[in-house]
């Protein structure tokens, strides 16, 4: 017929485990996916952001692992926060460009060594 011996043998288990029922096509099933966090979870994690408000994600995370009973990645918790509004916005330092070079380059490949030496210093 054509069809691959795995499927015959799949539809005549079906056909003996549940008769003409057993063939017929069915809705598949919502699968849980093994690497998302349940809704019990998030509210875990928020509860505890709203316990621990002076704490960054990278402290929260580290607190759930030791305490509660899964672990979680510090990007994880900072999505959720930040999902829900508990992030603070990232205060960036910003310095004006200069017109040039501090360092003048002489050889060909000085130019990275005097971009990594400028933030050093």
């Amino acid at each position: 017929m054509g069809i691959p011996r795995s499927t015959d043998y799949r539809w005549k288990a079906r056909f003996q485990h549940s008769g003409i029922v057993g063939l017929q096509d069915k809705k598949p099933l919502p699968r849980t996916i093994w690497n998302r966090l349940t809704d019990q979870e998030t509210l875990t994690i928020l509860d505890l952001a709203h316990q621990f408000p002076d704490e960054s994600p990278r402290e929260l995370a580290c607190r759930i692992t030791d305490d509660a009973c899964f672990s979680v990645s510090e990007s994880s918790v900072y999505r959720i926060l930040k999902r829900n509004g508990l992030t603070s916005p990232a205060t960036v330092e910003q310095t004006p460009a200069a017109k040039e070079f501090h360092r003048k380059t002489t050889r060909v490949q000085e130019m990275w060594l005097t971009d990594f030496i400028g933030q050093i210093v």
